[in-house]
């Protein structure tokens, strides 16, 4: 546990090195590799911060993770930023690192737990953005909506194409609104 314990202050020429490589401190920032760090108040950073990354590009970038469990109730996270225009980023991004491809991008998937024989957690809707094609300088791309049905798994009901088409029931539009019947 860190604990700020009074207004003592010590200075280490080099850094601080605490354990195995745990906790390392030096002139390039704060490092925790293994085990759990407990802050008693605040960690305040001025600069980026990486988990997963030793090189963060944003002032919080996360890599690699497979699992975040939050709060139990109320709000888990919170982005909050400036206003951002179109082709300014956004405040939220959500990236694939998968090589460019026809059907690759980021997704946004909601879910949550249902009771079954098994238990667990279940998606239930996902909303995507991916690569119209697989051309090299050619970064055309679809917005595509999924929900999940029990019988069938998620599939895709809607999509706007990069021209602006905008398909119900159909994932090739060919005119501003295509709506094809259900299957």
């Amino acid at each position: 546990i860190i604990k700020n314990s009074g207004a003592a202050t010590s200075t280490f020429a080099g850094g601080l090195s605490l354990g195995t490589g745990g906790l390392n401190i030096t002139s390039g920032g704060l490092y925790v590799d293994v085990g759990d760090v407990t802050f008693d108040q605040k960690l305040v950073v001025n600069g980026n911060v990486g988990i997963g990354t030793t090189n963060p590009s944003t002032l919080l970038e996360i890599t690699g993770i497979s699992n975040w469990v939050g709060n139990t109730t109320g709000i888990t996270a919170s982005v909050v930023g400036a206003n951002s225009a179109i082709n300014n980023g956004g405040n939220f991004r959500v990236l694939s690192n998968t090589a460019q491809a026809v059907g690759i991008g980021g997704s946004l998937t909601l879910g949550g737990y249902y009771v079954n024989s098994a238990g667990g957690a279940v998606d239930f809707a996902q909303i995507s953005g991916r690569k119209e094609n697989g051309t090299t300088s050619n970064s055309n791309g679809y917005l595509q909506f999924a929900t999940r049905s029990n019988a069938t798994g998620e599939n895709e009901w809607m999509r706007i194409t990069s021209d602006g088409n905008v398909g119900i029931g159909t994932t090739g539009p060919t005119a501003p609104l295509e709506v094809k019947a259900a299957k």
